[in-house]
Parts: structure tokens; sequence; C-alpha cells
């Protein structure tokens, strides 16, 4: 997980903000979830595509 998150940030944060909301949905037994949504600039599919080709996933 330290990999992907390396990756997708390219190792920069400085800017990276978040903010923890919770969901209806219950939690699984055992499991805990993280759902991120990311606002992204003009070229936000291509990020997406970048994100979605290290291994994050779409609900």
């Amino acid at each position: 997980m330290d990999r992907f998150w390396l990756d997708a940030t390219r190792g920069l944060t400085g800017g990276l903000q978040l903010r923890f909301v919770p969901t209806a949905k219950p939690k699984a037994e055992l499991k805990n979830r993280l759902h991120l949504d990311l606002a992204g600039g003009p070229d936000w599919e291509a990020e997406v595509a970048r994100l979605l080709t290290l291994g994050a996933t779409r609900p």
C-alpha cells in the first residue's frame, strides 16, 4: 500500500489534503474502508487512468 501512495502522489504530498466523511454503508467485519474522491485539473481523465493503472479501483 505504501508503494501505491508513493507512486500515486509522485512523492509530492505538500498540497495533499484529506477530509474524512462518514459513509452510509456499514463497516464490513474485520475490514476498514477508505474512499477517496479526487478533484483533478483540466487533464483529470489522464490522471484517473494513471491511478487505475497503479491499482486504484472505481466503485
